[in-house]
């Protein structure tokens, strides 16, 4: 399980250090990604969630003034969520 949660973030880390600009649809599949991790209510899930929380509130703290950005985020958010979910 450790290494399950070792690769989650690291690939989440090797993508957030290569691509700065996320687009909405990205961002709401990161959120997903931080939901799944929820799921897991052992101490190092709990870590994980939250670190996993804690990178998508800055990384949405740079988009908070662009609404177009903030509106096409809430659409994806809204579909991902309905399929993020369901797993």
């Amino acid at each position: 399980m450790k290494l399950f949660f070792s690769s989650i973030f690291l690939s989440l880390f090797l993508f957030s250090c290569s691509n700065k600009a996320l687009t909405p649809s990205q961002f709401a599949q990161k959120a997903c990604d931080c939901i799944k991790l929820s799921k897991d209510r052992s101490e190092s899930g709990m870590k994980a969630f939250q670190d996993c929380n804690t990178e998508n509130t800055e990384l949405l703290s740079q988009h908070r003034t662009d609404t177009a950005w903030m509106s096409n985020y809430r659409k994806e958010l809204t579909s991902i969520l309905r399929e993020c979910m369901s797993e």
